[in-house]
């Protein structure tokens, strides 16, 4: 119903230990992981390689089990809820079809041509050609289709896992920015890019180490605070103190 696609993940991840598969020992990827994400909300979650951030999107979109504790979405447990409907995705790798750049945005759902003019254009790729074959394009330009997947469908919950990573910075914050100005749609993104101008447009910032928030709260609140993320601005001399 009209419910299911107006709140995000309603209530909280209570202790998600994630066991680490393909492993002798199981052990806790996540661990003690209390987290609520509200509709239209803009969340940026930061941490270190292999700190548990693709871990908690595959959490959120049921791919990592098993697992003890609570995932739900709008008062329901994530395996009842048919989360792929309410969420687009944007990954650091991306398929890309042989085939034209209009069938690669489509992928055999029926939009007009103004529709993936308009996308094509959030991601600065008006230049292109929509005939243009896909794998001639470079890097950056395929993950900024991916993006561009993503926004057509308007789906309500927007997850972006390192998804401009092969673009250039200029572009990829010229995109992020464009993607937050969007009032409706829940945003989750995961970056390795620490961007002070950037923060600042997020509701709240989560900060993951070893599986754990140790810091979460929106940009003034952490650099009051001056805890992990004030410390790690400060080391990379990002710390803008207006």
């Amino acid at each position: 119903g009209s419910s299911s696609t107006v709140k995000m993940i309603n209530r909280e991840f209570a202790g998600i230990p994630v066991l680490s598969r393909g492993s002798r020992f199981s052990f806790a990827l996540l661990k003690g992981i209390n987290l609520t994400f509200e509709k239209g909300k803009k969340y940026l979650i930061l941490g270190k390689s292999g700190c548990g951030k693709s871990t908690l999107l595959g959490v959120l979109l049921g791919k990592c089990r098993p697992y003890n504790g609570i995932v739900q979405c709008d008062g329901n447990d994530l395996e009842e809820c048919e989360i792929t409907d309410l969420c687009a995705v944007i990954q650091q790798n991306v398929y890309i079809l042989n085939r034209s750049i209009r069938e690669n945005i489509k992928l055999y759902k029926s939009f007009s041509d103004e529709e993936i003019k308009k996308v094509l254009s959030v991601c600065g790729l008006d230049d292109l050609e929509m005939e243009e074959n896909s794998l001639e394009l470079s890097g950056g330009q395929k993950q900024r289709i991916s993006i561009a997947r993503a926004i057509i469908r308007k789906k309500p919950i927007l997850l972006i896992d390192e998804g401009t990573s092969a673009v250039d910075t200029a572009t990829s914050n010229k995109i992020e920015e464009e993607l937050l100005k969007k009032k409706n749609i829940t945003i989750i993104t995961i970056s390795h890019k620490i961007q002070p101008e950037l923060m600042k447009k997020y509701d709240e910032i989560i900060y993951l180490e070893q599986g754990n928030v140790v810091e979460q709260g929106n940009y003034n609140e952490l650099m009051k605070r001056k805890g992990k993320v004030y410390t790690v601005l400060q080391t990379q001399q990002l710390v803008v103190t207006k």
